[in-house]
């Protein structure tokens, strides 16, 4: 059974070595040139994505920092109000802060999904480059062919 399956896998790789033998060099030049405008259109997007996720980061993070000063603000008004002895004024400034502890938190979502959105485009920015230059190096060897 193993050998009927390696027969096959041959059969297979002897066919697509011949396919790949049939195309004319100008021929290869050109599907390599398409592959190299199709990688360098990637490598564009994500470098746009990443800029945009940069951006989205920077906004994320002063929102934090904005957020961050109202709630301590209010768990000071809320202490003030506490030692006062104004337990309802305390609790409204303790419902404050918990809703602006919930924005805070989900920013920080959002932060760490832009930065995962980041390395992740990181990754395929540098696959894109390595695709292109094979497609660049067999390009240039069709090239050489044509005479």
């Amino acid at each position: 059974m193993k050998r009927y399956g390696l027969i096959a896998l041959c059969m297979l790789s002897f066919a697509g070595f011949a396919q790949a033998q049939s195309q004319t060099p100008v021929q290869q030049v050109r599907q390599d040139n398409h592959d190299i405008r199709q990688d360098n259109r990637d490598i564009r997007h994500d470098q746009n994505d990443i800029n945009k996720d940069r951006q989205d980061i920077h906004h994320d993070q002063q929102f934090v920092n904005q957020e961050t000063r109202e709630r301590n603000h209010d768990q000071r008004m809320e202490n003030k109000d506490l030692s006062q002895g104004n337990v309802a004024g305390a609790e409204k400034y303790n419902k404050a802060r918990q809703q602006e502890q919930r924005q805070i938190n989900q920013a920080r979502r959002d932060i760490r999904k832009d930065r995962k959105d980041i390395h992740n485009d990181r990754r395929d920015i540098h696959h894109d480059r390595v695709d292109r230059n094979h497609d660049v190096r067999a390009r240039n060897e069709a090239a050489s062919k044509i005479h």
